[in-house]
């Protein structure tokens, strides 16, 4: 049995979310505000697209650490970063951490 790269197999997941189509999770992702990658200045034209994500693919799933954040939301976090981008495990623990300090230093939100 071929055992699977815990990134390749995130990024699946997330294709597969998004009934199989790397062209509708690139449109999620776009949907986030995600600022364009270097040199992509055209308006209207998408942060992501189906052959960013085929790149990805062919590097063996694993999701640009810029990216990762991204890939979860359009999925609705039902992949981690974590997954998505294991080479930068530290960074995203760190990262977890000081968003959790900001939230308490902030406080409860007022509505």
């Amino acid at each position: 049995m071929e055992r699977k790269d815990p990134a390749l197999s995130a990024l699946q997941t997330a294709i597969d979310l998004c009934g199989g189509s790397r062209r509708e999770l690139a449109r999620r992702m776009s949907n986030q505000a995600y600022p364009r990658p270097r040199g992509q200045r055209v308006a209207g034209t998408p942060a992501f697209s189906s052959q960013r994500i085929d790149g990805w693919l062919q590097r063996g799933g694993t999701v640009p650490v810029e990216a990762a954040p991204f890939v979860a939301a359009a999925v609705g976090g039902q992949v981690s970063v974590f997954d998505l981008c294991p080479e930068y495990k530290e960074g995203w623990s760190l990262l977890s951490r000081l968003l959790k300090q900001q939230r308490r230093e902030r406080g409860p939100r007022a509505n």
